[in-house]
C-alpha cells in the first residue's frame, strides 16, 4: 500500500507566488514595476485617429467582436472591467469596455463618482 504525505497547510502551494500574493493583499512594500519605453509613449499620448479614451465595444459574440477587441488592444487600449453579455432572443450580445492608459493614469483615486 502506498503512503501519502500530507503537507501542513502553512507549507502547501497556493498557486500564487508569494511576492504576488503579498502585493495583492497589500502587505508588501514592493517597488513598482518599471515602465517600458512603449508604455511611456502610450501614457504620454492620446488615442490615435481622434478616438475617445473610453470605449464600450458591443456586438454579437462572434469572431468579428473578438477581432474588434484585439484591434483595440493592439492600438494600446486596455481592458476595463469585466465583459457583459445578454441574449436578445436570437444572439448573445457582448460588451467590453476598453480605456486608453493615460486616461486611467490621470484619474485620481478620489475622482471617481460612486455609483448609487
Amino acid at each position: 500500500m502506498r503512503s501519502i504525505a500530507i503537507m501542513p497547510r502553512s507549507r502547501r502551494h497556493t498557486g500564487v507566488a508569494t511576492r504576488d500574493a503579498t502585493a495583492w493583499y497589500g502587505g508588501g512594500a514592493e517597488q513598482p514595476a518599471r515602465r517600458t519605453d512603449h508604455e511611456e509613449r502610450i501614457l504620454d499620448t492620446k488615442p490615435p485617429n481622434d478616438m475617445l479614451p473610453y470605449r464600450l465595444i458591443t456586438g454579437k459574440d462572434d469572431a468579428n467582436f473578438c477581432r474588434r477587441i484585439s484591434e483595440a488592444l493592439a492600438l494600446g487600449y486596455r481592458l476595463h472591467g469585466s465583459p457583459a453579455c445578454t441574449f436578445n432572443g436570437t444572439d448573445v450580445i457582448v460588451a467590453q469596455a476598453v480605456v486608453w492608459p493615460s486616461a486611467v493614469a490621470a484619474e485620481a483615486p478620489g475622482d471617481a463618482t460612486p455609483h448609487a
